[in-house]
């Protein structure tokens, strides 16, 4: 009897895992792709073109421009309840657009891909600039190689935080007609790190690429909610340029949209 019992509790688990094995092969996936574009004054940048900076007109361009993404989840609508539930895709990646905003191709954008998300409607986008406080308050060396977090050319040791946004370009403060100064107006610090919540509706079917348009507007990152002294601070690399990182925190908030 007791034999017939043991045998029967073998074949009831092998049942089971089969069913539910049965399921996870049901459930069908497609991908996403979050297509970044960078901007300026809502024109596709290129990187190395001159531009005029915001009110006090000197002529800049771009060089460079890198972030880290983090915390990018999917809203997801229920079909039977109508709720919605939230999909946690990414927790965090080290994005460097500069190659994709290089002459024309800035018109194309940097595509980011979130792989195997379940088919359905979704209506909603959620996502962080920056690195998450709990993140940040780790140091490279306590991330393996493999991780974006271990790169220390992205970590600011005497400020304790990661670099999170980092535009870097040249710009004419000499008024010769040239942008030959350079500028870096670097994010970081807990409170640089910017949420973001956008409502989306988009379809994700098996075997197709659903398509989310994130802008980022870098003229608005100078001047949105107020005017960055662009030639007192052309860089920001100390612990005394809060108050400035702080002018373009509130201006990043900003200059993020979704399409």
């Amino acid at each position: 009897m007791m034999r017939f019992s043991y045998l029967f509790g073998i074949i009831f688990l092998i049942g089971i895992t089969f069913s539910l094995n049965s399921c996870n092969e049901d459930v069908k996936k497609g991908d996403v792709d979050l297509v970044f574009k960078v901007t300026y004054g809502g024109q596709p940048l290129e990187m190395f073109k001159n531009y005029t900076y915001p009110v006090t007109g000197e002529l800049l361009n771009f060089t460079r421009f890198a972030f880290y993404v983090a915390d990018i989840n999917v809203k997801k609508k229920s079909n039977s309840s109508g709720q919605i539930s939230e999909i946690k895709t990414t927790e965090i990646d080290f994005l460097n657009v500069t190659e994709a905003h290089t002459g024309s191709l800035g018109a194309n954008g940097y595509v980011y891909t979130l792989k195997g998300i379940e088919e359905g409607e979704y209506s909603g986008l959620r996502f962080g600039l920056g690195v998450p406080p709990a993140l940040n308050s780790k140091e490279p060396k306590d991330f393996p190689s493999s991780s974006v977090l271990s790169s220390t050319s992205n970590y600011w040791s005497v400020w304790k935080s990661y670099i999170f946004f980092r535009p870097e370009g040249k710009i004419d403060l000499k008024n010769d007609g040239t942008p030959g100064e350079g500028f870096a107006l670097h994010l970081g610090g807990d409170s640089a790190y910017v949420p973001f919540d956008f409502t989306k509706s988009f379809i994700v079917q098996e075997g197709m690429n659903a398509r989310i348009e994130i802008e980022i507007d870098l003229e608005k990152y100078f001047n949105a909610k107020a005017l960055y002294p662009m030639r007192s601070n052309p860089s920001i690399h100390s612990l005394e340029q809060k108050a400035q990182m702080d002018i373009l925190t509130e201006n990043l908030k900003q200059s993020v949209k979704v399409k």
